[in-house]
């Protein structure tokens, strides 16, 4: 749950918190967790909102590399190949 907390944190309304928070959060999801394919997912999502396309992309890319088989990585792939909105995950 703590992965998800500092994810959803990414999101603050402070732009360096929101990039600070998103470097903790990709740091923490180095563990191995259920959690951890969402919880990148809400990251990639939180940097294209910060306009940071190429770090949105590097998690994707990680999301889809480390978690193949997740819904978590499906909705990454859609995402990178522009299909996809800058949503939710669920």
């Amino acid at each position: 749950m703590g992965v998800l907390l500092v994810a959803l944190s990414a999101c603050a309304s402070d732009e360096s918190a929101r990039r600070a928070a998103a470097d903790v959060a990709a740091m923490h999801t180095r563990l191995e967790s259920q959690q951890a394919p969402d919880a990148l997912l809400r990251i990639a999502r939180c940097h294209r909102a910060l306009d940071d396309a190429t770090r949105a992309r590097t998690v994707l890319e990680r999301v889809v590399r480390e978690y193949p088989g997740s819904d978590a990585a499906t909705r990454a792939r859609t995402l990178l190949a522009g299909r996809g909105a800058a949503r939710s995950p669920r």
